[in-house]
């Protein structure tokens, strides 16, 4: 997606299975494009379901309060077994909140022994509540 955002931050790829990344020239790419209709209609398709799934995701996620979508990105970092890596830092980003809003969530969460955090690192207290809040898509 690189090519059609000059100077923007390159789009990040996940995998969950090994897989090769191939980088294509940017000319070399456009001119796929013009001789492959196929290509082109597939490039086209998944950049609309893409940005139809963002919406919706942004729609359902402006919904959430700062300790639900908090709970939530927890929920997924301890599913993918990656809780440890897991700092407030990054969890304000996740969360697209201010740093006192998350210490404020969090406080809360470990009053209701959902969550413990201590020497910068969370832990999950109450697995089966927490899981409640993984995305069911």
């Amino acid at each position: 997606m690189e090519q059609f955002n000059d100077g923007k931050k390159p789009v990040e790829i996940v995998a969950f299975t090994d897989c090769n990344v191939y980088k294509l020239h940017r000319d070399d790419f456009l001119n796929w494009l013009r001789g492959d209709f196929e290509a082109t209609k597939f490039l086209i398709r998944e950049i609309s379901s893409k940005l139809v799934l963002n919406a919706e995701l942004i729609e359902e996620l402006s919904s959430l309060s700062v300790k639900e979508r908090l709970l939530r990105c927890i929920s997924l970092h301890y599913y993918r077994s990656e809780l440890n890596l897991l700092t407030k830092k990054q969890l304000a980003s996740e969360v697209n909140a201010p740093i006192r809003s998350i210490n404020r969530a969090i406080n809360e969460c470990v009053q209701e022994h959902l969550i413990a955090y201590e020497n910068k690192r969370f832990s999950v207290i109450n697995q089966q509540e927490v899981l409640k809040n993984l995305p069911t898509t």
